[in-house]
């Protein structure tokens, strides 16, 4: 799989995985393409053969405990799932993060998951994320959402 910043032409297919992926935790369309637009937002996709596969989009984001490198959304295609292409994205993603973790002044990496979300939860714990706590936030289907986080290395 080769790693690169989308294109123009990508952001179409970059939207509708996204929408797939995530359609058990609600309508993430506006989301998505809003952080295919946002500067902030660094986003990198996975080609094989010249077919987008899977994305990966990192953030910087503050809150009352610091500044944290933040995975937003992380995606493969259904047809690619299951061969390791995730845990190569969410890598390239860390790796953002990190090369920036000092001029940004980042404390630590976080993701969110939904609770039940078995997959997602194995990818990162994998990564060597944890479990910090339970969100008062439920996703729009009604999950609960989970902060995990990563010191970095």
């Amino acid at each position: 799989m080769i790693v690169r910043e989308p294109t123009g032409a990508d952001r179409a297919r970059v939207v509708r995985m996204g929408r797939d992926a995530f359609a058990p935790l609600g309508d993430y369309r506006r989301a998505m393409a809003g952080w295919l637009d946002n500067p902030g937002v660094a986003t990198r996709v996975g080609v094989i053969d010249e077919d987008l596969v899977g994305f990966v989009m990192v953030a910087v984001l503050d809150d009352a405990s610091g500044r944290h490198g933040y995975v937003l959304a992380i995606g493969v295609g259904r047809a690619h799932q299951r061969r390791g292409l995730g845990k190569e994205l969410l890598a390239v993603g860390v790796a953002l993060l990190t090369e920036e973790r000092e001029r940004l002044e980042l404390n630590e990496l976080r993701a969110t998951v939904a609770e039940d979300n078995g997959p997602a939860r194995a990818l990162f714990e994998a990564a060597g994320f944890s479990v910090q706590g339970r969100l008062a936030t439920v996703y729009q289907g009604g999950q609960t959402a989970l902060t995990l986080s990563l010191t970095f290395p």
